[in-house]
C-alpha cells in the first residue's frame, strides 16, 4: 500500500506539472502571435504604442493634421516644430504617409528622447495610407494628381472625425514636405483666438474667423541679407469677396469674371498689372495691419498650414474631392471658374472652402500674414 501511495502521488505531480506546461507553452505561444500581429500592424500602420517612454496626456482637443508622401522627407526643423506642439502645448499628431511611416515614427522617437523625455506629450499617430478604405484607395490608385489629393484629405479627414466625437475643438491642417513650419508662438496665439481663448486686440468680442490660414512662401535669393517673401499658394487662393490669385495664363479660361479685382490677379507683366508673387505677400502684410485682427479676409486660402474649428471643417457636406458634395449646374459651373488649365479642375482647398461657405452660416476665412511657411519651391 505505502508503494502505490507514492506511486499515486508521484502520477498526481505529473499530471500537475504537465498542466503547467502546457499553460506555460499556451501563454508563451499566444505571447509570440500578440506580438507578431502588433509587430505586422505597427509595420503595416506605423501608429505610435501607447507606452512611450515619456508621459502621454491621454486625450486633446487641438489636433495638427499632417500628410506627407515620404515619412523619412520630413526635416529636422519641422520635427522641432511638431515636437514643441506635441509635448509642450498639448496638440495631438496625426500624421499620414504613402511610404515610410515607420522611418517617421523612428525619427520622432529619437527627437523626444533628445528634447522632451520628461515632458508629458499629447497622443501621437502616423499612419500609411493603407488604412484607408477601400474606395479611397482605389481613388488614389487610379486618379489624377489634385483628385488624388483631394481623397487623401478626405480620408484623413474621416479618421480625425473620431477624435472630435464628444468636444469642440481645433484642427491644424499641414503639408509636412514644408522647409519651415510657422513660428510656434504665431500658431499658438491664432489657436487660441480662434478657439475663442483671450481678447483679440485688446479687445474682448468673440474672434471673427472660423480658420485662418498661413502666408506660405516659396524661398527665394536673400537680399540685403533678408530673404524675400514670394506667396507660394496662389491655385489655392480666392481674395474677397471673389477674385482668383491664379495667373489667366495658368487658368482653364484665360478670362477676369465678372467682379474680379484685375489689380489682385497674379501677374508678371506691366500689360496685367505686375502683380508677382512678392506683391501678393507684401499685400497680406499691409492688408493685414489695417484691420483689427491683424488678419486678412479671403475666399479660399492654404499656405501650407490653415487651422479651422472643429465644428466647420467636419461640416457633414463638405469634402474635398470635387464630385463629392458639390452640386451640378450651375454651382458646379462656378466653382470650375477657379480651374488651373494644367489640372482642367480646381485646387481641392478652394472646393472645400466653397462648400463651407455655401453650408455653414457666416463662414469667414482668412490669412495672417506673420503666420509664415516656407517651401523649397516657387510657384
Amino acid at each position: 500500500m505505502k508503494g502505490w501511495a507514492q506511486y499515486e502521488k508521484r502520477l498526481f505531480w505529473l499530471l500537475v506539472s504537465g498542466v503547467l506546461c502546457n499553460l506555460l507553452c499556451i501563454s508563451y505561444m499566444a505571447f509570440k502571435m500578440e506580438r507578431g500581429l502588433d509587430q505586422d500592424y505597427l509595420r503595416s500602420n506605423a501608429i505610435f504604442p501607447a507606452t512611450r517612454p515619456f508621459n502621454v496626456i491621454p486625450t486633446t482637443i487641438i489636433w495638427l493634421a499632417g500628410i506627407i508622401s515620404d515619412g523619412s522627407q520630413i526635416n529636422s526643423i519641422v520635427w522641432d516644430a511638431i515636437l514643441e506642439l506635441n509635448c509642450y502645448h498639448n496638440i495631438g499628431i496625426h500624421i499620414i504617409t504613402k511610404e515610410n511611416a515607420e522611418e517617421a515614427l523612428h525619427l520622432y522617437s529619437i527627437k523626444v528622447k533628445a528634447k522632451a523625455k520628461n515632458k508629458q506629450c499629447a497622443p501621437m499617430k502616423i499612419q500609411n495610407q493603407t488604412v484607408f478604405s477601400k474606395r479611397y484607395l482605389e481613388i488614389i490608385r487610379t486618379s489624377k494628381r489634385i483628385d488624388r489629393i483631394s481623397a487623401i484629405r478626405d480620408a484623413h479627414r474621416e479618421l480625425l472625425r473620431e477624435e472630435f466625437v464628444y468636444s469642440e475643438g481645433i484642427v491644424v491642417l499641414a503639408d509636412l514636405d514644408l522647409k519651415m513650419l510657422p513660428k510656434t508662438s504665431i500658431v499658438m496665439d491664432q489657436i487660441l483666438k480662434v478657439k475663442g481663448n483671450g481678447p483679440v486686440m485688446g479687445r474682448n468680442d468673440e474672434y471673427e474667423h472660423d480658420a485662418i490660414c498661413a502666408n506660405g512662401s516659396g524661398i527665394s535669393k536673400p537680399k540685403k541679407g533678408e530673404i524675400v517673401g514670394k506667396y507660394y499658394d496662389t491655385f489655392a487662393t480666392v481674395f474677397w469677396p471673389d477674385t482668383f490669385a491664379l495667373p489667366l495664363k495658368m487658368r482653364a479660361s484665360n478670362v477676369l469674371y465678372e467682379g474680379e479685382n484685375p489689380k489682385l490677379v497674379r501677374s508678371d507683366d506691366a500689360k496685367h498689372g505686375k502683380f508677382t508673387q512678392q506683391h501678393i505677400f507684401n499685400y497680406f502684410k499691409n492688408e493685414g495691419i489695417k484691420t483689427n485682427t491683424g488678419n486678412v479676409r479671403v475666399t479660399s486660402c492654404f499656405g501650407g498650414l490653415a487651422i479651422y474649428k472643429s465644428k466647420p471643417y467636419f461640416e457633414d457636406k463638405c469634402n474635398y474631392q470635387l464630385n463629392n458634395g458639390v452640386a451640378t449646374g450651375i454651382e458646379r459651373s462656378k466653382i470650375m471658374r477657379y480651374a488651373s488649365k494644367k489640372e482642367r479642375r480646381p485646387c481641392e482647398h478652394v472646393v472645400f472652402h466653397d462648400c463651407l461657405r455655401n453650408n455653414v452660416d457666416g463662414f469667414n476665412i482668412a490669412v495672417n500674414p506673420n503666420m509664415i511657411t516656407y517651401w523649397k519651391r516657387n510657384g
